[in-house]
């Protein structure tokens, strides 16, 4: 009667521990864990977890948006050099009395003046590297007027006459806004925003992968703790099979069998309680990933831990590492150039304007359109001009000043940060190392005591079946066994997790 009843004890007890563990008992715990059975779904590396997480990150998205906008504003400020184009076309008529003034050359007094034409004119204009802007421009003209009649050619007097101009002109600062740099320095500006728009985009990643690598090792050891929890009920389920077939056999007390029986139920309490971790962390990274979990609510992750602890290069090297790849030291660089571009941009404003100006043209009239731009219908001479012109503040120029003292505060406050910031980087470097040396320390101290716990168990094994131990005894000696190949376990992934915040924190890729 007491053994049917232990019997069917056990039966139930395992029976709930493989509706807990769906799967587990045909692929073991780690394919259980990893969702590896999932047809269609590998396990997912770091890596592949980190792009993941990046390609999903509110922040990191809108880092790309703000990249993308600050890529448009370079093509805006380059946009400053390109060719202009203006047309202008129109037609007129003219009807008014003739004044005495105009008898002279337009008609009789009190007769009706006429005069009809159609306009074109055609501009091309460019800004120049050195600041200067160059400026093409011709017009055409056709056109007929009542004073034609006067000419006394009946033959011409109808017909339309055709009036050309063409020239260039040239203006071309000699103070204010003069030089390829100055006359670059919007693009100079915007190419600047977009490296740091950049930066900032690779430092928000950072800080996503940061927590991408704590999401993804958390799911690793939750796995690893699940395991051990199963291992723990697996071995207190054997130990009350053993401890029944003693108790029959009157080698072992009742008590000794409640002893094992009631370990076992906390370990399933353990283990249940590992599996709603495992499952709510699952949840989580699903949600972030924008992924499906498998059937059995867990997201399939790459188990593979380091066999070692590896050394590590001097804290200086990996210092000047992290200088040269940070995105936000890299950011603070460009930011202390930016404003040394802009204070040179306001003391080259701060200057008066001087600009030569130089025009060159001529002028031509025919009956036709043709012959008016040809040369012996042009103008003798050429019509041209050159002049300078000046411009200045009546005193000192108070806005200017102000902009260029602003920019200075500006530069020497991005500099301070830049300096702070190194400083900052080489503590986040060394807080890494101390916890990858940390981690890989304890890893050492707990795979000696691993060593020691399997063979106090080969011992306390061969004292229970010599009988000169309890069933007790070997129950603690498992668990102590298991749980310290779970801290072996632990500091695995904390060395993996401290090396690959390492790698983090120097700005490298994951």
């Amino acid at each position: 009667m007491r053994e049917a009843r232990y019997s069917m004890r056990i039966g139930c007890r395992m029976a709930l521990v493989s509706a807990v563990c769906l799967g587990l008992a045909s692929g073991g715990p780690q394919a259980w864990a990893a969702g590896a059975d999932e047809p269609g779904q590998e396990p997912l590396s770091l890596e592949r977890f980190a792009q993941l997480l990046v390609g999903n990150n509110p922040r990191a998205v809108a880092a790309r948006a703000q990249l993308a906008v600050a890529e448009t504003q370079v093509k805006k400020a380059d946009a400053q050099f390109q060719t202009g184009l203006r047309i202008d076309l129109s037609s007129s008529e003219q009807n008014e009395v003739n004044s005495p003034e105009d008898a002279i050359t337009r008609g009789e007094e009190g007769t009706d003046y006429q005069r009809r034409s159609d306009d074109l004119s055609v501009e091309l204009s460019k800004l120049l590297p050195t600041g200067g802007t160059v400026t093409g421009r011709t017009s055409l003209s056709r056109f007929w007027s009542s004073a034609f009649e006067l000419l006394g050619d009946p033959e011409t007097a109808q017909d339309d006459r055709f009036r050309s101009s063409y020239d260039i002109s040239l203006t071309q600062p000699l103070l204010r806004d003069r030089g390829v740099d100055v006359t670059r320095t919007p693009i100079a500006l915007a190419e600047m925003d977009q490296a740091l728009a950049d930066w900032s985009r690779r430092d928000t990643e950072v800080v996503a992968l940061g927590q991408g690598v704590n999401v993804f090792y958390d799911l690793v050891m939750a796995h690893h703790r699940r395991a051990a929890a199963q291992r723990k009920v697996e071995m207190a389920t054997q130990l009350a099979e053993t401890a029944e077939r003693l108790l029959s056999s009157g080698r072992l007390d009742d008590s000794a069998l409640s002893d094992v029986e009631i370990s076992r139920v906390q370990f399933e309490s353990s283990l249940l309680q590992a599996v709603e971790t495992q499952q709510d962390l699952s949840s989580q990274a699903a949600k972030a990933l924008q992924l499906e979990s498998g059937r059995d609510g867990l997201i399939a992750i790459d188990l593979s831990l380091p066999e070692r602890p590896e050394p590590l290069p001097p804290l200086e090297e990996l210092v000047e590492t992290a200088w040269a790849q940070r995105p936000d030291l890299q950011a603070s660089k460009v930011a202390v150039q930016r404003q040394v571009i802009e204070a040179e941009f306001h003391e080259n404003q701060l200057r008066p304007r001087l600009d030569a100006k130089v025009n060159y043209g001529y002028s031509g009239l025919a009956l036709d359109t043709r012959s008016s731009y040809r040369e012996e219908f042009r103008a003798t001479q050429p019509t041209w001009s050159v002049g300078l012109v000046f411009e200045s503040k009546v005193g000192a120029d108070r806005a200017m000043e102000a902009n260029l003292a602003a920019a200075k505060i500006k530069q020497q406050q991005a500099a301070d940060e830049r300096d702070a910031l190194r400083n900052d980087i080489r503590q986040d470097v060394r807080s890494a190392v101390a916890m990858v040396k940390g981690a890989a320390a304890r890893w050492e101290l707990w795979r000696g005591a691993l060593a020691r716990e399997a063979k106090n168990l080969s011992l306390e094994r061969r004292r229970f079946d010599s009988g000169r131990s309890d069933i007790r005894e070997l129950l603690l000696a498992q668990e102590r066994l298991i749980n310290v190949d779970l801290q072996v376990t632990e500091q695995r992934v904390s060395y993996a997790r401290a090396r690959a915040l390492l790698s983090l924190t120097q700005g490298k890729a994951l």
